[in-house]
């Protein structure tokens, strides 16, 4: 409630200076109360609310005619709305361990635009809907002197989709997952993590199950001007007895996102880049390979602020090139959000 009621304050304060007091009482508060929980909510004009394809028609099953692509196949324009939380509630602490339970949920939906319900007409946009739902400890112990924390962490989780309508809500796949990471601070200024993940997805629709190894590493870099710098690296490999969840993908991201805002707008931008490959297909002979392209930029704007939130718009465009021409993907994305400026 105090964390309430400092926001409250925050917004009608009467000078910068007091509005700085207000936000380092509330990270003093923070830091003390177990409960942490973050609230997010969007709302996303979109391409390509299906995940369909970029193409009209496809190759299928190595046979020499192409298939016409019906509307619901193709990709559909419209809105995503979108909501979530994540919280956490601190077990234990002491010097050299703290622990946390983790509970986290987040639900889409969408609205077609005029032009998707005329190219799918039996279409509606909470077809395309789904839900997850995830629980799980996470521990960060050092575990020698003048380390930073090693981060453990043990998650369980539950997907749904909407199926027809809302009404009819099926559960999709169950999955369990742990894992750790660890960083390490280079000199003021550099900081380099690596982690390892293990993970098992259930499906319930009778599907075979999948089980992804995963290991990532990341370098971020701080500029004597506060910009900030980051280049990630993901590979993964997925097994399964289905041909279309049995792959190995490896993907790069960079980041910089520019400290001083630019007339009160301050920027990030984003690049990514990933390959996943796959030994065999159903939807034709041989191997697939898939190839995604994709940029992004934040635009948050300094000036503005409710209760101690600030707006940020995101944009993102992305495509994916895969040797079955079915999996063409294009997506343009335009979202907004609201982030805490302390």
């Amino acid at each position: 409630m105090a964390q309430l009621w400092l926001r409250r304050a925050r917004q009608f304060a009467p000078d910068a200076q007091t509005a700085q007091g207000i936000a380092k009482d509330y990270q003093f508060l923070r830091k003390r109360n177990p409960w942490s929980t973050q609230l997010r909510f969007g709302i996303t004009p979109s391409t390509n609310i299906n995940n369909g394809s970029a193409n009209t028609t496809t190759q299928l099953f190595g046979l020499p005619f192409e298939f016409q692509l019906d509307g619901e196949a193709r990709a559909l324009s419209g809105l995503q709305i979108s909501g979530g939380f994540d919280t956490r509630y601190r077990l234990s602490q002491s010097r050299n361990a703290i622990t946390f339970l983790t509970l986290s949920a987040d639900m889409r939906t969408y609205v077609m635009s005029s032009a998707a319900k005329e190219q799918a007409p039996d279409a509606k946009g909470s077809d395309f809907g789904d839900a997850s739902l995830r629980f799980g400890i996470n521990h960060k112990r050092i575990l020698s002197e003048g380390a930073m924390p090693t981060d453990f962490h043990l998650l369980f989780g539950q997907t749904w989709f909407n199926g027809d309508d809302m009404k009819n809500i099926i559960a999709d796949s169950q999955f369990a997952q742990t894992g750790f990471s660890q960083s390490w601070a280079i000199g003021e200024n550099d900081l380099i993590s690596a982690g390892l993940t293990l993970r098992k997805d259930i499906y319930t629709d009778g599907d075979p199950a999948a089980q992804t190894v995963g290991i990532s590493t990341r370098w971020a870099h701080k500029f004597d001007n506060k910009d900030r710098f980051a280049f990630g690296l993901q590979a993964a490999n997925k097994t399964s007895d289905d041909p279309e969840k049995d792959y190995t993908s490896v993907s790069y991201t960079t980041n910089y996102d520019i400290a001083k805002p630019i007339y009160g707008m301050r920027f990030g931008f984003g690049a990514n880049y990933a390959t996943r490959d796959y030994d065999a297909s159903t939807y034709a002979p041989g191997p697939r390979e898939d190839r995604t392209y994709g940029l992004t930029m934040s635009v948050e704007m300094t000036k503005v602020e409710f209760y101690g939130f600030r707006p940020v718009i995101n944009m993102e465009v992305s495509r994916n090139e895969s040797s079955i021409n079915l999996f063409d993907r294009d997506y343009s994305n335009l979202g907004f959000d609201l982030r805490s400026s302390f």
